[in-house]
């Protein structure tokens, strides 16, 4: 009679050899931080990015007044949404007419078009959680998303009409729409993809990074429908991106047969190299405090690679050298993070919104955060899916392309690489598991990201403060831009004519009789903008500090709420002596 065997064996002989039965691993059910955590933080985000600004801006007033640039672009639309037409005023270097069409009889109020914008702003948050959720994890992606809408410079450019967060919410929506038509090999997701991107070139030239990116990695894929093989496939992509290209030379011709474009940049006279590597350089320290909660978190350099540690360290001198040669004022490319406040010269008057101190953290976390994002793009920067590392590419090359033209490139341009360097920085670690059958190559299998006590709390510290200080910037812009324009609507209401104020550049520009016409030689020029707009010096100017111009006189002054609902602040309003008679 046969032993039991209560175990399953192989007989060989007078050998028993017992074979092992691997047990699968047991399922861990997910909790519920983890269920709920990525909601949470996309809610977050969006309170950060679109109901925080919206709210600063209506209680401010500032929601229904133009700034900065966006002045031309407003009017423009306003233009397009009471006669269905398109006139140029001369100051509108992006391609723009995106943003307007879409809105149609809604583009004659300014507070629609500030809302619509502050609308994308959500979109391109969602977008790039959708863009990274695949690759990263949805808690990685939701707080790359979160990351993306600290940044403190969006809080204000949600709250504007100015171009910046329509073209990031059109780069990322077709990047998330390629990825979603390359994972499945879907025509129609494609063409939906390329319909987005065409949009967003028709708001600004460098959306077309995009586009281009998800046709080319559209091309190099291997379609996985059964129903449809590998030729089919790329000679209909082909067909895509022939369409696409018909549709963009179609909107440029007719985009540069409008009257009152602007002039033709100047090319530079001397060496371009020098003005390439600065965008290049104090740029990539721009980015580094964008996605520096992420790098403070999950960086771990004793474990990097000796190539890894090289380039950390090189990317540390480097920033050294660059304190050394623009000292703390000059290090961040932005006109928006400045002691002076956001775009300050776009009025008169000296003004103050963050101390050395701030400007310090801000430079030092610039300096940490580009040191350790080398390290980490040496180490994970292989594992940049394909479409994304075209879209870098393409969107690298363009914009030094375009400082190398004598063009100015803002830090705000750089955005788009935020979520880039994010699917970098919290790619998780890729590990062999050894050979398989059905493969007959070892698998790769994603791990969690290596996270620590000490560095997440590093990676929040420096979050927190960021999202504060998106705030105090928006609250700061909001508050100052809404009190100039109100202090100008003051003298209207007096019967002061519009055209005779200077309350601030985009007060000159909206008002201006025929947009940017430059006055002749020889006229009185009273500051930088005053030679854009054929007209008699302002009669009257409202600035931030107490003017010594002669024959100034001091009409009034005017105290406002400096953070909107905090703070007190005063502006000074002269009557200039230049007034015309009447």
């Amino acid at each position: 009679m046969a032993p039991e065997i209560s175990s399953p064996e192989r007989l060989t002989g007078d050998t028993v050899i017992l074979d092992k039965i691997e047990q699968p691993e047991p399922t861990r059910r997910p909790s519920r931080w983890e269920i709920n955590a990525p909601r949470i933080l996309l809610g977050l985000a969006l309170l950060i990015i679109v109901i925080a600004p919206v709210v600063l801006a209506v209680v401010s007033g500032s929601i229904s007044i133009p700034h900065n640039d966006a002045w031309s672009y407003s009017r423009i639309a306003q233009e397009f949404g009471r006669t269905g037409e398109i006139h140029l005023l001369g100051w509108n270097r992006s391609a723009l007419v995106g943003q307007i069409v879409v809105l149609g009889p809604l583009a004659a109020s300014i507070t629609a078009q500030q809302l619509f914008v502050a609308l994308l702003a959500g979109v391109a948050i969602l977008a790039c959680y959708d863009l990274l959720a695949p690759t990263i994890g949805r808690l990685p992606a939701s707080a790359a998303a979160l990351v993306l809408a600290v940044w403190p410079e969006l809080g204000l450019l949600g709250t504007s009409f100015m171009s910046d967060v329509p073209a990031l919410a059109a780069t990322l929506g077709c990047l998330a729409l390629g990825r979603r038509a390359l994972t499945g090999s879907s025509l129609p997701l494609l063409a939906g993809a390329l319909a987005v991107g065409l949009w967003g070139v028709a708001i600004r030239e460098q959306v077309l990074a995009a586009p281009v990116a998800v046709l080319l990695a559209a091309l190099t894929i291997s379609p996985t429908p059964v129903r449809r093989g590998a030729l089919s496939w790329r000679w209909s992509v082909l067909a895509l991106g022939a369409a696409f290209g018909i549709g963009l030379l179609a909107f440029e011709g007719w985009r540069r047969s409008l009257t009152g474009d602007d002039p033709p940049a100047p090319l530079p006279d001397g060496p371009v190299l020098p003005d390439v590597l600065d965008v290049g350089i104090r740029g990539y320290f721009l980015l580094a405090i964008a996605v520096a909660p992420a790098v403070l978190a999950v960086a771990r350099p004793w474990r990097w690679r000796p190539a890894a540690l090289l380039v950390s360290a090189g990317t540390g001198a480097l920033a050294l050298l660059v304190w050394h040669d623009y000292h703390l004022g000059g290090f961040l490319m932005s006109d928006y993070l400045l002691p002076s406040g956001p775009y300050p010269a776009v009025f008169r008057g000296e003004r103050s919104m963050i101390g050395d101190s701030v400007l310090r953290v801000l430079v030092l976390l610039a300096m940490v955060s580009g040191a350790l994002l080398a390290g980490l793009v040496v180490e994970r920067g292989r594992r940049l899916p394909p479409l994304l590392r075209w879209f870098a590419l393409f969107t690298v090359a363009g914009l030094l392309g375009t400082r190398a033209a004598g063009q100015t490139v803002f830090g705000r341009y750089l955005i788009v690489l935020v979520p880039v360097l994010l699917l970098i920085v919290l790619a998780g670690r890729e590990e062999a598991t050894g050979a398989t059958e059905s493969s007959g190559a070892g698998d790769r299998v994603r791990r969690g990201l290596p996270l620590g006590r000490a560095g997440v709390l590093a990676g929040v510290v420096a979050g927190t403060f960021l999202a504060g200080l998106s705030l105090f910037v928006t609250a700061y812009g909001s508050a100052l831009d809404a009190a100039r324009w109100h202090a100008g609507e003051r003298l209207v209401a007096q019967g002061v004519p519009a055209a005779e104020i200077d309350a601030g550049f985009e007060w000159s520009g909206y008002y201006s009789p025929g947009g940017v016409e430059y006055a002749p030689k020889g006229a009185v020029r009273l500051n930088w903008y005053s030679n854009k707009f054929a007209k008699n010096p302002p009669c009257f100017a409202v600035a931030s500090s107490p003017q010594s111009e002669p024959n100034w006189r001091l009409v009034r002054t005017v105290d406002y709420r400096e953070y909107v609902v905090a703070g007190n602040a005063r502006l000074w309003v002269y009557e200039t002596g230049h007034c015309a008679p009447r």
